[in-house]
């Protein structure tokens, strides 16, 4: 769901890795339009090339965050990606840059959050780590920075009813899209990502 810009700043990508992970990438490119875009696809390319040749998210966002500033176009792009290992239910979340991710069990929010500056900018730069482990009926949500700001106040409330009450993980997040959208005013891009553990 995109600003007035005919292209999207945000990519993301939802994958399967072949070694028994789920992986879900976000990226928002800085700026807008085409280089926003252009940031954000490689971003989000090359973060699914790395884990898909087995390197751990955290690694796989270190590496990028050096392969991104030796391409040395003053490209840089938030980092939003969840591991997950569908055997052991544990989830790791890589972030550089990006909004709080949640986890909705049985009703109750919990958020995962930590600071990093997005790729790109400088070598020493390293992703923000959060673990968790998860149960069948969890629900994890990660969005970009446009669905943050447009909800304010009323994140927490919002991300909590649309995500309980929705028949889906893609209803929900179109309704958290169109909530955001109703707020916000699309002034900026905006991502979401919902998944369900079944």
């Amino acid at each position: 769901n995109c600003s007035n810009e005919k292209l999207c700043g945000d990519a993301f990508e939802i994958f399967a890795d072949g070694g028994g992970r789920m992986v879900a990438v976000l990226s928002d490119g800085m700026g807008s339009g085409g280089p926003a875009r252009r940031e954000s696809l490689r971003t989000v390319e090359l973060f699914a090339a790395l884990t898909g040749v087995g390197f751990r998210p955290e690694e796989a966002a270190e590496c990028l965050n050096r392969l991104l500033l030796r391409e040395g176009e003053d490209m840089y792009a938030t980092l939003d990606a969840l591991v997950f290992d569908t055997v052991s239910g544990s989830v790791s979340l890589a972030k550089h840059g990006a909004p709080p991710s949640y986890i909705l069990r049985e009703g109750r929010l919990s958020t995962l959050y930590a600071e990093a500056l997005p790729v790109g900018i400088l070598p020493q730069a390293r992703p923000a780590v959060c673990t968790a482990r998860l149960r069948k009926g969890d629900i994890v949500v990660m969005m970009s920075d446009g669905v943050a700001d447009a909800l304010g106040k009323e994140l927490v409330a919002a991300v909590t009813d649309r995500t309980r009450n929705a028949g889906s993980p893609k209803a929900a997040a179109e309704e958290l899209l169109a909530f955001a959208d109703e707020k916000g005013g699309r002034t900026d891009d905006m991502t979401v990502i919902v998944a369900k553990v079944e």
